[in-house]
């Protein structure tokens, strides 16, 4: 999944309709984008977004994390308050 677009907006969305969010930054990727005539690499782009949403909307974490558990649940969501 692109960092930049599917996880950026689907994360924003859940959070604005009132969930918890959490991100497995090393489970994403960017790719290198152009904007006038600077192009930011990859890795930079991908930064910048989990920088983002880590700065309000998610908590953003790695799937390398010791103990991190990678069953999955029963809701991938948790609505807050």
């Amino acid at each position: 999944m692109m960092s930049h677009m599917c996880v950026d907006a689907t994360v924003r969305a859940a959070f604005d309709k009132g969930y918890d969010c959490m991100v497995a930054h090393d489970a994403c990727a960017a790719k290198s984008i152009i904007f006038g005539e600077v192009e930011a690499p990859s890795d930079h782009v991908h930064a910048a977004f989990m920088g983002a949403l880590g700065a309000v909307y998610a908590k953003v974490l790695s799937c390398n994390l010791s103990g991190y558990n990678t069953r999955p649940r029963q809701s991938a969501w948790i609505r807050r308050g």
